[in-house]
């Protein structure tokens, strides 16, 4: 019964969005919302197939509640400790092949003897709700503590076994991740069909950045992807910072840019534009304070851009988070370094699927 669980999830909820609110009113020009959500809303902006599941992480045990179109269910879990040391464990197997030779020689040979924790945190996350996950076509992720750095898209349903494929959960699930259930009930446009393309090819030595070799290709490959028509680029000294927060405050549907990223300790994600040397010419979290408005779908096809400040129960603080507070409905970010060539041919296949229909998860 729902009413059981209403203070729960009001436990939950304040968690996760106390420092949300606290940006949002301070940012006068935000278009984003985050209401106090009850538990019985939160059903009604769940379309059938949807399964929205919320964590707690806690000392003696952690806690799961799962809501979809129709109920609400709470389910205990393991503690935090053993949580997180599984979620290190496994993040260090999936960046193997970024530190080792041997692993970049075969990857998934590599990946098959360390991924034991990757299904070990889909028993302990989600193990409550496998037998439901055969119905689920879109899991809304409301993450906690270090459970934002987890790719749930990784874990396995099953444990590597030889011989047979790697099940991963990103393979029969749409995954989307929300700071708090209560941005499940804000509105939000869905754009005009417009696109921004912002391409920053060049290096910056005062940063020891080398250029980008596949940028350009890459911002062709999006850009053909759509009626001319629709697409605006910016690239060279067009893709300034200033051009750039002019142009993503019109009306748009989506927003790509294809940059260097840089992850500062003290500062978060970064997306550097183009600029002299010395310039600080990046977009990052405070940049984008204060926008009348943000595209609905923004891809930062740059290195860690999802990564950014870990603040508690609330989340990462960064430019994914930004663009929420803006008003963007979704983000596609980046917790690794990435791949120049790799990643320039995966937007474009993206980009392709996007014009021809498909939606992204949300």
């Amino acid at each position: 019964d729902p009413t059981d669980l209403a203070e729960p999830f009001a436990l939950l909820e304040r968690v996760h969005a106390r420092t949300l609110r606290e940006l949002l009113s301070a940012s006068a020009g935000s278009s984003a919302s985050v209401a106090s959500s009850s538990l019985s809303a939160v059903p009604q902006r769940l379309a059938p197939g949807d399964l929205l599941v919320e964590f707690l992480l806690g000392e003696e045990e952690s806690s799961l509640l799962v809501v979809d179109a129709r109920s609400a269910s709470y389910y205990s879990l393991p503690s935090r400790r053993k949580i997180e040391e599984r979620i290190e464990r496994f993040r260090a197997a999936l960046l193997r092949p970024l530190n080792s030779i041997d692993a970049r020689l075969d990857p998934e040979a590599d990946f098959r003897r360390f991924a034991e924790p990757g299904h070990g945190l889909f028993r302990d996350l989600l193990g409550p709700v496998a037998d439901r996950l055969v119905e689920v076509r879109r899991l809304i992720v409301v993450p906690d503590r270090q459970l934002h750095l987890l790719p749930f898209e990784a874990l396995l349903r099953r444990f590597p076994e030889p011989g047979r494929p790697l099940d991963f959960l990103g393979a029969s699930h749409a995954i989307e991740y929300l700071p708090a259930a209560a941005l499940l009930a804000s509105p939000v446009d869905r754009g005009n069909g417009q696109v921004l393309v912002v391409t920053v090819s060049s290096g910056r030595a005062d940063l020891d950045l080398a250029p980008l070799r596949h940028a350009n290709a890459e911002a062709r490959a999006v850009a053909t992807a759509y009626p001319s028509s629709q697409v605006e680029s910016l690239e060279g000294e067009e893709a300034r910072l200033p051009r750039v927060l002019a142009a993503v405050s019109r009306p748009l549907e989506t927003l790509h840019i294809t940059a260097h990223g840089l992850l500062d300790p003290g500062e978060g994600a970064r997306v550097v534009l183009h600029g002299s040397a010395g310039e600080e010419s990046w977009l990052d979290i405070d940049s984008l304070a204060g926008l009348p408005s943000s595209p609905r779908l923004v891809i930062l096809s740059a290195c860690e851009t999802a990564r950014g400040e870990l603040v508690g129960g609330e989340g990462i603080l960064g430019l994914v988070r930004g663009f929420t507070l803006a008003g963007s409905r979704q983000v596609v970010a980046s917790l690794w370094v990435v791949d120049d060539a790799r990643t320039a041919t995966f937007m474009g296949r993206m980009h392709r699927e996007l014009s021809g229909g498909a939606r992204p998860a949300g």
